[in-house]
């Protein structure tokens, strides 16, 4: 453990995203972990001298190892116990990793559940009390609210997601739609199912998911509207580049493959207007998702692979073409050093094999 006690957390943090396979821990390191999580105590103000302290590098690590029962149950308390209003955004990361790889391990149950239950909702009366942090918390609430419907404990306090309707909560709600009870899909369907598009990203994302959860049908003029106020924003930046000397990060793609998943499930009218803004912007990632089976393999990026749910790499795998030509590029970037444990997890569930199988064809 003297990466516990001496490593920084971000380096920590940075050094186990790069294995590729579980941390071996041996049984006094375990201990080890237990007596840090089941000592920690919660500090009533953040202190700049705490943000790297033993609790959350301890927590990191349980994301990249094999724990036991006993260690994930202790942990789920102590987070319920001494988590603040800062630690969300801080460790709402390493939250999620502990949580997917006990999970993963078959260490959450009907019983611990009850404690991710309980900080489910903890956290979402936290947000209602502020609303603007909402957005941020998406990716653990729907973490957890998932594990909680999975293993029979559904979310559906009504009364705290109507206080979450609003403007600043509204996002949140819709995520978080398909793992609530009755009680809570009723609320949220009869408040958005007729909602009207307004300009803007955040109404065209909010649109999107409103479509995709089949709050709303999918709208022609809607999406024109999108389309046509991408392409406008696009060339207003064309022009600012013009006269800058620093260009800001651009991230304006996103928007797109909201779309693209609206097209995977058949929710896109107008599809070649979709695909000829992709080919305009030369965004191949979102071309090869709206077709795989003849996308140029040449042009393939395996980091592409994150961008797919489980579904849809299971429906990828099942073409034999489009298995060997993406295994065929896992193989040449594990030759090369450039994979790291998750691409290396999607390869093996859902891709290897194909090339041996090919040869003994040959």
């Amino acid at each position: 453990m003297v990466a516990l006690k001496y490593e920084e957390f971000k380096k920590l943090q940075r050094l186990l995203k790069n294995i590729s396979i579980n941390l071996p821990m041996e049984e006094d390191a375990m201990d080890y972990l237990m007596v840090v999580i089941s000592r920690y105590e919660k500090w009533p103000v953040k202190s700049i001298f705490l943000a790297d302290n033993f609790f959350w590098k301890a927590i990191l690590i349980l994301g990249y190892c094999e724990p036991n029962e006993k260690l994930v149950e202790i942990t789920l308390n102590k987070i319920n116990e001494c988590i603040n209003i800062l630690d969300y955004r801080e460790y709402g990361n390493v939250i999620i990793r502990f949580l997917k790889n006990a999970e993963t391990h078959g260490l959450i149950n009907n019983f611990n559940v009850e404690l991710i239950e309980l900080f489910l909702k903890t956290e979402m009366k936290y947000l209602c009390n502020d609303k603007t942090e909402s957005i941020m918390h998406i990716s653990l609430v729907l973490q957890n609210a998932w594990l909680c419907q999975k293993y029979m404990h559904t979310y559906d306090d009504k009364e705290t997601i109507s206080q979450l309707l609003s403007d600043e909560g509204r996002m949140l709600c819709v995520k978080i739609y398909p793992y609530v009870g009755n009680a809570c899909k009723n609320i949220i369907y009869e408040t958005y199912k007729d909602w009207k598009l307004k300009r803007g990203n955040q109404d065209f994302d909010f649109y999107c998911s409103l479509v995709e959860l089949g709050i709303l049908v999918p709208n022609k003029n809607a999406e024109q509207e999108i389309f046509s106020y991408y392409k406008e924003q696009r060339k207003e930046a064309e022009i600012d580049k013009e006269t800058m000397f620093i260009l800001p990060t651009q991230n304006d793609n996103e928007l797109i493959f909201h779309l693209v998943e609206l097209y995977l499930k058949d929710c896109i009218i107008d599809t070649e207007s979709l695909i000829k803004i992709a080919k305009e912007r030369d965004i191949e990632s979102a071309l090869w998702l709206m077709d795989y089976e003849n996308f140029d393999y040449d042009l393939f990026d395996i980091n592409w692979v994150k961008l797919c749910s489980p579904r849809l790499l299971k429906e990828m795998s099942s073409s034999f073409s489009v298995k060997q030509n993406i295994s065929k590029k896992f193989v040449d970037a594990y030759n090369m050093g450039k994979i790291d444990r998750d691409l290396l997890d999607v390869y093996f569930h859902y891709f290897a094999g194909v090339l041996d199988e090919s040869n003994k064809d040959a």
